[in-house]
């Protein structure tokens, strides 16, 4: 198991947290690596095209429609939303 000190990109939450915040109309506080983006966070598939825009628009990568899919439908979790910025080379 991967400790959370050493999640990858671990360092975009602040940035993650307040884009979901924002388009779902959560607490950023409930924008944690453990949480549930459909369930925790109440994303569903329109949330998710919303979210998807902000955050390519924000890191200045481009999340394809496949990834976009699992995102909406997948059990993933905001750590998740963050290893797969960090792999999109997200600053």
């Amino acid at each position: 198991m991967t400790a959370i000190t050493t999640l990858p990109g671990l360092a975009l939450l602040p940035r993650v947290a307040a884009i979901c915040a924002a388009r779902l109309g959560v607490d950023a506080a409930q924008v944690t690596p453990a949480a549930l983006l459909t369930d925790d966070l109440n994303l569903d598939a329109l949330d998710a095209i919303d979210v998807v825009i902000a955050l390519e628009d924000a890191f200045g990568i481009e999340i394809t429609d496949l990834e976009l899919t699992a995102l909406a439908f997948d059990p993933q979790t905001v750590a998740d939303l963050l290893a797969l910025l960090h792999a999109k080379g997200a600053l």
